[in-house]
C-alpha cells in the first residue's frame, strides 16, 4: 500500500528485497526504526571475543545495518540447479543433468495387483513435472 509517510521497523532478519519494498511504500518520507539492543548484540556477536565488551559506536551500527539490509534472502533449491544445468548439459563434454545432480531413481515395477505407495506416487508426479518420465 502506498502512503504519504512510511515508518519501517528494521531488524537483522530483513533482506535487501524486503527493505526495498518497505522503503518504497511512501510518496514522501520514509523513516527506518531499529532496535538498538538487537543491533548492538549483532555487532558484538561478530566481534572477536576480547573485543565484545567495548561500546558499540554509531558508525558500527550503520555499517552492520547496511550489510544486513544489502544481503540477498533468495533461496536456491535443487530444482533451480536442474533448470540451470539443463541447457548446459547438452554441450560437448558436459555431464548429463541426472548425473550432475542425482537422478530420480526409477520405481521398481509393482505387481499388477498392488497399488503404488504414496511415496511412489509423489516420485512419479515429480518426474512428470520435471519431464524425466520419458
Amino acid at each position: 500500500m502506498t502512503t504519504e509517510t512510511a515508518f519501517v521497523w528494521t531488524d537483522p532478519g530483513l533482506d535487501r528485497h524486503d527493505a526495498f519494498v518497505a522503503a518504497s511504500r511512501a510518496r514522501g518520507e520514509t523513516r527506518l526504526f531499529v532496535d538498538r539492543t538487537t543491533l548492538d548484540a549483532k555487532v558484538r556477536g561478530e566481534r572477536n571475543l576480547t573485543d565484545r565488551l567495548r561500546t558499540v559506536e554509531p558508525a558500527e551500527r550503520r555499517a552492520t545495518l547496511a550489510r544486513l539490509l544489502s544481503h540477498s534472502g533468495e533461496k536456491a533449491s535443487t530444482l533451480d540447479v536442474i533448470d540451470a544445468a539443463g541447457p548446459a548439459a547438452t554441450q560437448a563434454g558436459s555431464m548429463p543433468v541426472d548425473a550432475a545432480v542425482g537422478a530420480i531413481p526409477a520405481d521398481p515395477p509393482a505387481p499388477a495387483s498392488s497399488r503404488p505407495t504414496p511415496g511412489q506416487e509423489r516420485t512419479r508426479r515429480r518426474k512428470r513435472e520435471l519431464g524425466l518420465d520419458g
